[in-house]
């Protein structure tokens, strides 16, 4: 076998209290169990020289005693590993046995059911209710739509409305004004001054202000302060 199923939880619970030596051990005698598809040998010293471990065969021995069955020949059986050759022995015949029969079985195909009294109607050639009768009626067509009238057999219109209707003018959509131009303008155009009208009791108070900063003083005088909270920012 070069492939079966290894279920990791049962293996964790039941190797939990093995030493790190006995489980590389156990792992590499399972591998070795799957290879030759059957029993071990039955000296655990040879046992050991297979899976690579020469100096470790207490521990082959230790997982010999207590994960294998020593039977009459000798030889070291594993009852999972028996069930596990077993199922993928019967896969591998089941796909010789499909291959050789050309595949795999196709579907049957089920033949149609006979049609169930009430489930569908038997279409004839003229079913009752789908198609009138027709009638003598030329104007009529097979459908039992009847034809669009001819213009021939309009009655004209009363006078007074007659009249209305051929004098009706529609009305004329009037023609838009075509819009003007701009003049481009012109790069050397020179803008006109913009003026500001300034407060002069604005400009007093800066004047005084630029007057009293100008003295040398120690420190800022009240009125110094107070026209500087007046100044607006």
């Amino acid at each position: 076998m070069n492939y079966y199923s290894f279920h990791i939880g049962d293996y964790a619970v039941r190797t939990r209290h093995l030493s790190p030596m006995e489980d590389l051990a156990y792992r590499r005698m399972l591998d070795l169990y799957y290879t030759r598809d059957g029993a071990l040998p039955s000296e655990p010293e040879k046992i050991a020289h297979l899976i690579g471990l020469r100096e470790h065969a207490a521990e082959v021995r230790a997982i010999l005693g207590e994960f294998f069955t020593q039977r009459e020949d000798g030889l070291w059986f594993n009852d999972r590993c028996d069930e596990e050759i077993a199922k993928t022995a019967a896969i591998i015949e089941r796909a010789k046995n499909n291959g050789k029969a050309g595949g795999r079985p196709k579907k049957t195909q089920q033949e149609p059911r006979p049609n169930p009294a009430g489930t569908q109607s038997v279409s004839s050639g003229n079913p009752a209710g789908t198609q009138p009768e027709p009638s003598g009626n030329p104007a009529e067509t097979r459908s039992g739509y009847p034809l669009p009238i001819p213009h021939s057999h309009i009655s004209p219109l009363p006078p007074e409305i007659g009249g209305l209707v051929d004098n009706f003018q529609p009305e004329q959509p009037t023609a838009e004004q075509p819009k003007q131009p701009r003049a481009p303008r012109r790069r050397d155009a020179v803008e006109p001054p913009v003026t500001v009208a300034v407060n002069p009791q604005y400009l007093e108070t800066k004047a005084r202000l630029a007057a009293e900063m100008e003295r040398p003083i120690s420190g800022p005088p009240a009125e110094v302060l107070a026209l500087r909270a007046k100044l607006p920012r």
